[in-house]
């Protein structure tokens, strides 16, 4: 399946629960980011990087997209992203989601038929961080941004938001902390 849209990789966050940069941890002998590039690029017609630090990127040969006012979060990547893309609707991913399920992905962009966002809810709770955005909520993302509200949650609040129940046994992993990542590793390695 090919998405006629953008896929845009955040990997400007700080990290602070893993210690150190999660995009550039090893799996498998390759940084995440790379894994999760390389899972997307079959399926998009352009991926960005949100990275605040190009230059740690450009082994990826993307577009490497930098916040405009650092330390904001991932409200302030998705804000520049959205910006930069070509294309109406974007699937937002973070960097430390090591496996892209397609599935999800493609649901996400039946979903947003007629919305200007779709967003998995996971046991009540959304997951903007794995989401398809149209470009039209760029403008209540900066109106957030311009109020100082640093929440993705709420910039979507004034958008016409699709939320979708991941039921079953879907989920999204994230890897947040070392314990996590070794977790994940021993899993792949059918331990």
């Amino acid at each position: 399946m090919r998405f006629d849209a953008a896929a845009i990789v955040l990997a400007g966050g700080m990290s602070s629960r893993m210690g150190q940069n999660k995009a550039l941890l090893p799996i498998d002998g390759r940084p995440m980011i790379e894994r999760i590039v390389d899972q997307l690029r079959p399926h998009f017609n352009q991926i960005l990087v949100s990275a605040n630090d190009p230059d740690r990127y450009s082994f990826l040969g993307l577009e490497i997209v930098t916040d405009r006012i650092t330390g904001l979060g991932p409200l302030m990547g998705i804000a520049c992203g959205l910006a930069r893309s070509d294309y109406d609707l974007n699937f937002i991913v973070a960097c430390d989601i090591p496996q892209i399920d397609l599935s999800l992905v493609e649901r996400l962009f039946r979903e947003v038929e007629g919305h200007e966002a779709a967003v998995f809810l996971s046991a009540g709770l959304p997951e903007p961080l794995f989401a398809v955005y149209g470009k039209v909520v760029t403008k209540a993302i900066e109106e957030a941004l311009a109020r100082g509200q640093l929440k993705v949650s709420d910039a979507l609040a004034s958008c016409f938001v699709k939320y979708v129940d991941l039921g079953g046994d879907a989920r999204l992993r994230n890897l947040n902390t070392t314990g996590e990542l070794e977790a994940y590793k021993l899993e792949k390695r059918g331990g």
